[in-house]
């Protein structure tokens, strides 16, 4: 079903889920080609929480290859369509909040856990559980933490 036809909101999920998938297993050739196939029916149907969405996918490929620099590229183009949903994409700004501290950490930045004890307290009132505990990870200094994406 993923594989030919025009973008449909399943299409993209699933490939999004394979994107995820295969980057967990550290198969980041087959992660990449699902999530950037993703992107393109995304596009050709303009759907802007997804293409958010897919590109925090594609950032959590280049955080996984030390691609810190293309990483914060795909970071910005996921804020600029999360902040093109209405209502509010309150995940989406979660998960951005939690790449962002992560990139900030790598770079060495001191602010890096400030802003994540604010996502971590985002999430908490969001009742994104999954989404705390990895700022809690982060907060607890775990240097590379997995962050599962919503696909799954």
């Amino acid at each position: 079903m993923s594989g030919h036809g025009r973008g449909t909101r399943q299409r993209i999920y699933i490939l999004g889920c394979l994107g995820d998938l295969e980057r967990q297993k550290q198969n980041y050739a087959a992660a990449s080609e699902h999530l950037e196939r993703a992107v393109e029916l995304a596009r050709a149907t303009f759907i802007p929480g997804w293409l958010g969405n897919l590109h925090l996918g594609l950032a959590e490929l280049a955080f996984d290859r030390n691609r810190f620099d293309y990483a914060k590229i795909l970071l910005e183009q996921a804020e600029a369509h999360y902040r093109n949903t209405h209502p509010r994409h309150w995940w989406g700004e979660i998960q951005v909040g939690l790449a962002r501290c992560r990139l900030m950490r790598a770079a060495g930045s001191q602010e890096w856990s400030d802003l994540a004890r604010v996502v971590h307290c985002e999430a908490i009132a969001a009742g994104y559980s999954r989404d705390a505990a990895f700022a809690s990870e982060l907060l607890n200094g775990q240097l590379r933490p997995r962050n599962v994406l919503m696909f799954l």
